[in-house]
């Protein structure tokens, strides 16, 4: 901030931009850029909230889910088996690594989550073909 005030300063005094870049050791794009912006303070950047490939299946995701709390463990969708069958049955064009973080992540929103055991196994992301995740339903009375 220093240096933008001390070229906004010397333009205020009549040096040319090419005299101002020499003496404050900045290339003349620089000073012209400092020059022209009027609020110089730190904008951070908005992330504009943009929906994912998977929000279509979350009913029929959801759905699923719902059954299996009815359901013996053993006998519970895995992010595997969940993912097959959104390409097999809805013909969904979502990648097997984006249906198991949505499993390890998103999945709360449905009340149900995966077992310590299985995450220790899974690896600190889980992607990939060779997971064998459980989804374990929680039992919200």
């Amino acid at each position: 901030m220093p240096q933008v005030q001390s070229i906004r300063r010397l333009r205020r005094n009549g040096e040319s931009v090419a005299s101002i870049a020499r003496k404050t050791h900045v290339s003349e794009p620089t000073v012209r850029k400092y020059l022209a912006k009027e609020d110089l303070s730190a904008v951070p950047s908005v992330r504009k909230p943009r929906a994912s490939v998977i929000d279509p299946y979350l009913p029929v995701i959801e759905q699923w889910l719902a059954e299996d709390r009815a359901n013996w463990r053993k006998q519970r969708h895995t992010a595997t088996r969940i993912w097959e069958r959104l390409r097999d049955e809805h013909g969904a064009e979502v990648s097997l690594s984006t249906v198991t973080v949505f499993c390890q992540v998103g999945v709360g929103r449905f009340g149900v989550s995966f077992s310590p055991c299985e995450r220790r196994v899974s690896g600190r992301f889980g992607v990939g073909r060779s997971c064998w995740l459980l989804v374990i339903a929680l039992v919200i009375a």
